[in-house]
């Protein structure tokens, strides 16, 4: 008979885990606490979530590393072509940065490159305008 019991046992825990149909309670005061705290933390995220997409990427600009410095440029370059809007702020990023840190002669030429294409396009999408 103790066996009986003692499978019961494991055949709940197996089946349920190990939770049990508890019920907690909580006072009224702390629901309204926990509310509020959960507010604060959505309104903290939401501020978060405003920065432009472009600047995390044009942080890593200022690497050492050539292949990161050109893949940033390539992305800032792909956002500015996608998203007029970002175009003047990422133009005058990659203008900086040109006149900045001492690069090597291929990541300045492919800078040009890219600041050329992102001019040309920018020029012509306010001509249309």
């Amino acid at each position: 008979m103790a066996e009986k019991s003692v499978f019961a046992e494991l055949l709940k825990f197996l089946l349920n885990g190990n939770n049990k149909s508890e019920v907690k309670n909580i006072s009224a005061q702390d629901a309204v606490s926990l509310q509020k705290n959960y507010i604060e933390n959505l309104s903290k995220n939401k501020t978060d979530i405003c920065s432009p997409p472009y600047l995390e990427i044009a942080k890593q600009l200022s690497s050492d590393k050539s292949e990161i410095f050109q893949a940033a440029v390539f992305y800032l370059t792909q956002i500015s072509e996608n998203e007029s809007r970002y175009a003047a702020p990422i133009i005058s990023i990659l203008k900086k940065c040109k006149k900045g840190k001492k690069r090597s002669a291929e990541d300045l030429t492919y800078l040009e490159f890219c600041l050329d294409k992102l001019e040309k396009q920018n020029s012509a999408f306010s001509i249309k305008k």
